[in-house]
């Protein structure tokens, strides 16, 4: 009797779960709302919070993936004309630990963040900032911001930030406008299983090993 009763509520907590699934994010574009919570790949994204008139009333949000040897998620902002207001935009991302590529180990998380705008070409007067600002959640290390500046025809990119092992984090994008058209902004995000040390620090690690074997061999040799 036991037994029959866990098994009923196991299957009762899985169902439960599956009906609290996160719906898959749209693959268009959607006006952006503070109601909108989606998954794309293992990595879910909520709590969107604009401000600013009159662009961000229109502002619509598309979602996107890439796998170029890493796990790499797409935030691109659009409007239906060029952006030619100032304006914020906030919303938190998270990786969803149970879900592939993830293993369920909990070690998954974002380890880069970048971005930037893309201006109209054909107007040389494009003069725009975008601040892009992001702080680490619960469990989650590295927080910092990089500007984007668009001069004309001419754009200085200080991203991405890296180093970082964001589970979940919140992500503001500043959008100061001047002049011109600018025709989207959009985030990055860089996705790797944390617990497999990057290439930079194989490297490192190796040449660690190769002094302490030099330290032995002389050790050994002076006895």
């Amino acid at each position: 009797m036991r037994t029959k009763n866990v098994l009923a509520l196991t299957a009762f907590l899985a169902l439960g779960t599956s009906l609290m699934a996160v719906p898959a994010c749209p693959n268009g574009p959607t006006l952006v709302s503070a109601a909108v919570t989606c998954e794309i790949g293992n990595m879910i994204f909520s709590n969107f919070t604009t401000g600013g008139t009159p662009d961000s009333a229109n502002l619509t949000v598309t979602y996107g993936i890439t796998n170029l040897g890493q796990t790499n998620y797409v935030v691109n902002f659009n409007d239906s004309n060029d952006m030619s207001a100032s304006f914020t935009v906030s919303y938190t991302e998270t990786v969803d630990q149970a879900t592939f590529p993830a293993t369920g180990d909990g070690k998954w998380a974002v380890v880069a963040i970048g971005g930037g705008m893309q201006a109209d070409g054909t107007n040389n007067n494009n003069q725009a900032v975008l601040t892009k600002g992001v702080t680490a959640g619960a469990g989650s290390t590295g927080s910092g911001s990089f500007t984007v500046v668009q001069a004309g025809s001419v754009q200085t990119n200080n991203g991405p930030l890296t180093g970082l092992q964001d589970k979940n984090a919140t992500i503001l994008d500043t959008f100061s406008y001047t002049s011109g058209g600018i025709q989207n902004i959009s985030n990055s995000f860089t996705e790797a299983d944390t617990s497999v040390p990057e290439p930079g620090a194989l490297l490192l690690m190796g040449f660690g090993l190769s002094v302490v074997g030099l330290v032995s061999r002389r050790v050994v040799k002076g006895r």
